[in-house]
């Protein structure tokens, strides 16, 4: 039996287990894990709600408060459209793509998707992402996907992005119909 889904709730999959003592709930197919709930008294008419801490995210990175605000409100229309619960954060410079990569894998949490400026002040977004490539084949984090945005129509500019390791390039403003389709392609929403 599938739940609809209500906001800051997820879908569940709801079984009884042989011994009829618990319940097992299936996160949606999208979501991974299960959990076992102690069952004293079950009618087929009890619905069962829970709010799951959300742990993945997307990251924005960008230099200009206005692109990243403008990029953010771009993803949660995405989002929303997808019924997907991403959580997303906003970082300002290269070095804070490799922060935040490291800091939430360390706590068990996973960006799914990082979308960088390339032209920041500390450390550009090529560069964060040959970073970030380079920990992926050294096994020190697990893989990302990483979408560059730039200003650059210059094909060789973004040939660039693409050998340091983004799998997509987008120019700005951030075309919604494309991102929508990247993240589909990418298996994040």
């Amino acid at each position: 039996m599938n739940e609809f889904i209500k906001p800051d709730f997820r879908m569940i999959e709801l079984s009884c287990l042989n011994d009829s003592s618990s319940l097992k709930l299936n996160q949606s197919p999208r979501k991974c894990g299960s959990f076992l709930i102690p069952v004293t008294r079950l009618s087929r008419y009890t619905k069962i709600e829970m709010n799951l801490e959300r742990k993945d995210k997307i990251l924005i990175v960008d230099d200009n408060h206005y692109n990243c605000e403008s990029t953010k409100n771009i993803l949660k229309k995405v989002l929303k459209e997808a019924c997907s619960e991403l959580e997303i954060i906003v970082g300002s410079d290269g070095a804070d793509i490799i922060y935040y990569v490291i800091e939430d894998q360390s706590k068990g949490n996973e960006i799914k998707c990082i979308i960088t400026d390339e032209n920041m002040e500390y450390i550009n977004g090529s560069d964060a992402i040959k970073i970030i490539r380079n920990m992926e084949r050294l096994n020190k984090i697990k893989f990302v996907n990483i979408i560059s945005l730039t200003g650059n129509e210059d094909l060789d500019s973004n040939y660039e992005l693409i050998k340091a390791g983004a799998q997509a390039v987008f120019c700005k403003p951030l075309p919604r119909l494309l991102i929508a389709k990247a993240l589909k392609d990418f298996n994040i929403i």
